[in-house]
């Protein structure tokens, strides 16, 4: 963008080096105009966007190659990369602010833009631990974009100058304002820089002062009273939109870059200790350009520079590419995965955690990146490298070994495992948490450190039963439930094989039931479905004699079976066990010539007695006689020729008997 203009001029964005860019899963933040590729493997997508304010589309042509290279590829030093951060909504924004408050350990935004120019914001946020906080408070500097800002640690408070306050009808500001993390306070000062944006600012440590380079070449310093002019002997050219950090190691503050009047791009770098500017010849050096951002990574004692617009308009574009500067070279630096080609961003360097925070801009403007830069001092390894889980899932961690000042962040490269709250500098553990399976054994990689971290998940198994395997239906048809039981993710069909039999589902997935439901009948039979791989009958009774309406034995027993003719019955003497109390023993084999289903119940008609005699603990069924007949569950089932043998314990009061009556029913009756 030049100087806050934009035309009419769709461009076509690519990189010649295949930029490496990852979509982290678990991103809340809001995409624009964006594909993001999760599957592995090399991809070539086409971006685009429409630019309100150019009134044009914007093409992204963009490679990824969704993976890490391997540690062995770069031995065990840490790999510099960009990592899309895990984070809460901030509404999205480009032109705004940001500082770091090493006091508080937060990253705070203030201001900006939405990407349509329509919208100017006065909120302030507040980012750590890749969260975003919207921060309520009592006063509140007017809406602006373009501003500067700078944290002055000596006082503990964040200093905010000038910007402009509308996107349509340009309002230049020149109000001072400090913010110390609970509010904004307008402060009054002697003397100021112009009402001005663009401007470059940032904080001399080693001075205590706050630090301008502004829009008409002036150099001005802030104490915390007031505003003063330095007049230098050398000065930079003319600039907007430039970049200034401060280097504390080198007692110096670093400019680069920034757009002239002509719509060029600057390339030139320029030192000031205070006293005076020095331009600094480098072998190399980035484009020239405007709308960059820079920090200074005071843990490796470099700047580090990214994106923008250049080399100048209308033939440049936006940029991508990351630069280090070490007070003697620029370096560009070449990361595993970058953040697209973007302008007017916001960075700061977050020095709790030793990395860089970048948030905003054209092409991005909702979304959180995190640089690590490469730091030779720093190995790293992983304990253990590996584990394996069962279909289920579960929690898993490892450990991270490095230096203490060394940083690092864990990034998944799938969406089934999710990184818990983790640590991200020194020797700490990485903490997550892995999805069920519901499909093939997969495997995964957590990078931290530039190592690799493996998890295995097995396959899932699907296995199926079904409760009931029979039921028994009354002549006037009827209901019964049969339970699928499965493990989570196993599907399963259901279909009857008997137009009389019908089911209320066709299939399920896991756990779950099926009703059957039986139509009336004047004559008995039996039909079969299949549900879940398994074999459900179901028997139904025909109208007994008479019509129906009785449940008096015979074939239809309330909803069970009388099989007593399919069986042989034998039983033992009764055998006195203790006073008043006796103990039979019954064999009863099948003796029908084919398989009879279970439950298996044995029925004494006449006992329990009015006067008392019977077993000595059990139910009733009250399906052959009003006063209720002793049932006994013996068995699951019985094959052709197989048989059961059980005891009975009862109890027969003096001048009574234990005559009884035998009956055996397949399945249960229903009273």
């Amino acid at each position: 963008m030049a100087m806050g203009m934009r035309f009419n001029d769709p461009q076509i964005h690519s990189s010649q080096k295949c930029p490496m860019w990852k979509r982290i899963p678990f991103s809340f933040m809001p995409c624009f105009g964006r594909v993001h590729m999760r599957s592995s493997g090399p991809r070539v997508a086409i971006l685009s966007t429409f630019d309100i304010a150019r009134r044009s589309m914007r093409l992204y042509v963009v490679c990824s190659i969704l993976c890490l290279l391997p540690a062995a590829t770069f031995g065990q030093v840490s790999l510099p990369d960009w990592n899309l951060a895990f984070t809460q909504p901030a509404v999205a924004r480009l032109s705004m602010n940001v500082a770091f408050d090493s006091g508080r350990q937060v990253t705070v935004m203030f201001g900006g833009r939405d990407e349509s120019l329509t919208t100017v914001f006065s909120d302030t946020y507040e980012y750590a631990l890749a969260a975003w906080r919207k921060v309520l408070t009592p006063h509140s500097p007017p809406a602006r974009f373009w501003a500067g800002m700078a944290y002055d640690d000596q006082r503990s408070r964040m200093v905010l100058f000038g910007g402009l306050a509308s996107s349509s009808t340009p309002a230049l500001l020149n109000d001072t304002w400090e913010y110390d993390g609970h509010d904004w306070t307008g402060i009054s000062t002697v003397h100021s820089p112009v009402a001005q944006s663009g401007l470059s600012m940032t904080y001399d440590s080693c001075r205590q002062k706050t630090v301008v380079f502004d829009t008409q070449g002036d150099t001005w310093e802030y104490n915390g009273v007031d505003w003063t002019e330095v007049t230098t002997s050398t000065v930079p050219p003319v600039r907007n939109l430039a970049a200034l950090v401060f280097d504390p190691g080198r007692c110096r503050s670093i400019l680069f870059g920034g757009g002239q009047a002509s719509l060029i791009g600057l390339s030139d770098t320029w030192e000031y200790d205070g006293a005076n500017w020095t331009q600094i010849s480098t072998a190399t050096s980035p484009p020239g350009r405007w709308g960059h951002v820079m920090a200074f990574d005071t843990n490796r004692a470099r700047a580090v520079l990214f994106g923008g617009y250049g080399p100048s308009y209308p033939t440049g574009q936006e940029t991508n590419d990351t630069w280090e500067y070490d007070g003697s070279a620029w370096v560009r630096g070449f990361p595993a995965q970058s953040p697209l080609p973007a302008e007017q961003r916001a960075m700061a360097y977050d020095s709790t955690r030793a990395r860089v925070v970048m948030f905003g801009g054209f092409g991005d403007p909702g979304e959180a990146w995190e640089y690590i830069g490469l730091n030779p001092n720093c190995s790293y390894s992983l304990n253990p490298s590996s584990q394996s889980f069962p279909t289920s899932g579960g929690f898993g961690s490892f450990t991270v070994n490095t230096g203490p000042t060394c940083a690092w962040t864990p990034v998944p490269d799938s969406g089934w495992f999710t990184i818990l709250p983790s640590g991200y500098k020194g020797t700490a553990k990485v903490n997550y948490a892995v999805a069920a399976n519901s499909g093939a054994a997969r495997t995964g990689t957590i990078f931290a450190g530039g190592q690799q971290f493996t998890i295995n998940q097995a396959a899932l198994s699907c296995t199926y039963t079904i409760t009931p395997e029979l039921a028994v239906f009354d002549y006037t048809g009827g209901k019964a439930r049969v339970v699928v039981t499965a493990p989570a993710g196993c599907s399963w069909n259901a279909t009857s094989n008997v137009g009389w039999m019908t089911l209320s589902a066709t299939g399920g997935t896991g756990t779950s039931a099926v009703v059957v439901t039986a139509a009336n009948a004047f004559s008995q039979r039996i039909g079969t479905a299949i549900i879940a791989g398994q074999i459900f009958t179901g028997l139904q009774n025909g109208v007994p004699p008479g019509g129906g309406g009785g449940g008096g034995g015979g074939a239809n027993a309330c909803g069970a079976v009388d099989v007593t003719s399919r069986v042989r019955v034998s039983q033992g003497g009764m055998q006195p066990i203790g006073t008043n109390l006796f103990y039979q023993q019954v064999t009863i084999t099948n003796s029908s010539g084919s398989a009879i289903k279970g439950p298996l119940n044995y029925v004494l008609i006449g006992l329990p007695s009015s006067s008392g005699a019977g077993l000595t603990t059990g139910p009733v069924t009250y399906c052959f006689s009003s006063a209720g007949s002793s049932i006994v569950t013996v068995s699951g089932g019985l094959a052709n020729g197989q048989h059961v043998t059980f005891g009975m314990d009862f109890v027969r009061p003096p001048g009574t008997s234990l005559n009884y009556s035998p009956r055996v029913l397949s399945g249960q009756p229903s009273k």
